[in-house]
């Protein structure tokens, strides 16, 4: 069973969920990431949600044509997790907070998000998991 499903998603990753096939998904895992973790469910699901590259913020919205307009509420740019979390000027001073998390967990500028999702670098995820829920954003 496990195997004829695990094909199953493979050949569907040729066409659906591409970005997640790409570049995550690992063939030779027996498990799932979060198999042994005692996570918040929360962060999981935001995790996974990155991964597959479907998200509740605009950009993504836009590109499975649930809203027409991707452009964030600032009205300078699209907003996807990066613009949200590193550029949005509308939110300084919870950004302000989780670079104080991430300098106190010693992760360096370049922030790179895909690196964590990519590694499942649970502490820097964590961090952003917990900005988007201070600012009320539910991925």
């Amino acid at each position: 069973m496990f195997r004829k499903t695990k094909t199953r998603l493979e050949r569907e990753g040729e066409f659906k969920g591409i970005k997640f096939f790409k570049e995550y998904y690992n063939k030779e895992a027996k498990q799932v990431w979060f198999k042994c973790t005692n996570e918040p469910r929360g962060l999981i699901t935001m995790v996974n949600r990155l991964r597959a590259n479907h998200y509740n913020l605009k950009e993504s919205l836009a590109r499975k044509n649930y809203i027409e307009d991707a452009i964030c509420e600032c009205e300078k740019e699209m907003q996807d997790i990066y613009h949200l979390v590193f550029r949005c000027e509308r939110l300084e001073e919870a950004k302000n907070e989780l670079y104080r998390m991430l300098e106190k967990l010693e992760i360096t500028y370049p922030y790179n998000i895909d690196d964590w999702l990519k590694n499942v670098r649970i502490k820097p995820l964590k961090a952003v998991w917990t900005f988007l829920n201070k600012i009320g954003k539910i991925i």
